[in-house]
């Protein structure tokens, strides 16, 4: 019930788009990471736990999260990365979520990780 509440946001989000900005892009998901709007916070929740569960569903092994990390500190990761990085705002925001979860979360055996996602 909570995905299908957290997905619905994504959608609802993607139609709320005030900004103009991409969707794609990690200038539309900083501004929705942060915002004040429950919906658009919703959809931030809902495609990190999209791509935390993708991540584990695929065995990608493209970052580690450890055990106890939860939704709201990786959501705080990404924020970071997207606010340290504010050149970058413009690519597409699975490279720079990657990116970000990769560099806070790297897997400790380097032969686990996937060669594609370096």
């Amino acid at each position: 019930m909570v995905r299908l509440v957290l997905m619905t946001g994504v959608v609802l989000a993607l139609l709320c788009n005030p900004a103009g900005a991409d969707p794609k892009s990690g200038n539309y998901w900083l501004d929705a990471c942060t915002s004040e709007v429950g919906v658009r916070r919703a959809a931030c929740a809902g495609y990190l736990l999209g791509f935390n569960d993708l991540q584990s569903v695929a065995s990608l092994d493209a970052y580690c999260l450890p055990s106890g990390v939860t939704l709201e500190q990786t959501k705080h990761v990404v924020v970071k990365f997207l606010r340290d990085n504010p050149q970058r705002l413009h690519e597409p925001i699975a490279r720079l979520v990657l990116k970000a979860l990769q560099t806070a979360f790297p897997c400790r055996d380097a032969s686990r990780r996937s060669p594609a996602l370096h």
